[in-house]
């Protein structure tokens, strides 16, 4: 009697890799991505495959998907690809209210740093970079718009902005003659 065996391992193609979005946890959860895999079998024509990691799982990296075909001789082959997350959020910034300051004798005033006065947050970047413009120590005369910038460490943006109002409390001196 003669029991034929099948020897001959199975193929698959992968997909291509993914460039992903994290989400606002700067998490990313792996999809299914078997039905994107080309499973090829020269005798069973409907071969099993799985994936590692599992749909559901959170990754917080760039993370090599596997996806291995099995025919039913237990015959295998494998295929890879990458999950490419990344952080394409915007950080948030909140500005301080509007702010009042007196000018001096010669009808100036300094700006002040107003950037840890800001509420800042980004879901990836712990501590993204936050500065002011016009800078802080920057001479004025009048009513100003300081603008609160934010980066993270993707190179993403946000800003915000407020008035620094001035007054004159300096009453006015008069000479007699």
């Amino acid at each position: 009697t003669v029991i034929p065996q099948d020897n001959v391992d199975p193929t698959i193609s992968c997909p291509a890799d993914l460039n992903v979005s994290y989400n606002s946890n700067c998490q990313f959860t792996v999809g299914n991505y078997i039905s994107g895999a080309t499973p090829l079998d020269n005798c069973d024509s409907n071969p099993s495959v799985a994936q590692s990691p599992v749909a559901g799982t959170s990754i917080a990296s760039t993370t090599n998907i596997v996806l291995t075909v099995t025919d039913a001789s237990g015959n295998t082959a494998t295929c890879n690809f990458d999950v490419i997350p990344s952080d394409g959020t915007a950080p948030n910034v909140t500005c301080p209210s509007d702010q009042l300051v007196n000018l001096n004798a010669s009808c100036e005033s300094s700006l002040l740093s107003y950037t840890s006065s800001a509420t800042v947050s980004d879901n990836c970047d712990g501590a993204p970079s936050v500065t002011q413009s016009p800078v802080s120590g920057t001479t004025i005369t009048a009513n100003t718009t300081v603008t609160i910038s934010v980066e993270d460490a993707d190179n993403n943006t946000n800003s915000c902005d407020f008035e620094v109002i001035v007054q004159d409390i300096i009453a006015p001196t008069i000479t007699c003659a």
